[in-house]
């Protein structure tokens, strides 16, 4: 998972156009930048420790996309004998609707050792089903006030052939 990959998106400004972002694992060190990049994505955000328990994990399979210095979005996983579960995607507000989000995805569908991926999402939460469907996952289950209590999450999986 050591490897950088550079992937094409739409820039965030549109005299720039299309720019070349950086995908590299994440670590320790950027957690600040994940916490900021969450805070703008999520009504309840995790503690700094959950965070960490995610990144450091030897299981982790966590993955960050880059434009020259800034963190723009951030994609975080365990990967457990083949079967990765998605814990948390999120992109920086000014880089939604960019592609940032779906690189991330496709990054990890194409590890090659990967062989089904696991979701679950708010069931309100139209732009991310979309993302999520429009990469190939699947609608397969439905968790009652999952969220807080309160919230539904819809189960989506994606098998890599």
């Amino acid at each position: 998972m050591g490897k950088i990959i550079k992937r094409e998106i739409r820039s965030n400004n549109a005299a720039r156009g299309l720019v070349d972002a950086v995908i590299k694992p994440i670590d320790p060190s950027d957690i600040n930048l994940i916490i900021q990049i969450a805070r703008q994505s999520f009504e309840t955000v995790w503690k700094l420790d959950e965070f960490l328990f995610f990144i450091s994990n030897p299981n982790a399979w966590c993955w960050g996309a880059w434009f020259e210095k800034e963190l723009i979005g951030y994609f975080l996983g365990l990967l457990v004998q083949g079967e990765l579960d998605i814990v948390s995607v999120a992109v920086a507000n000014q880089w939604r609707r960019c592609g940032a989000g779906q690189v991330l995805i496709e990054v990890a569908s194409s590890s090659g050792i990967i062989g089904e991926m696991f979701l679950e999402v708010e069931a309100d939460n139209e732009k991310a089903i979309s993302l999520y469907t429009k990469c190939g996952f699947e609608k397969y289950g439905l968790r009652r006030k999952y969220y807080n209590g309160l919230k539904d999450a819809v189960l989506m999986k994606k098998k890599n052939t």
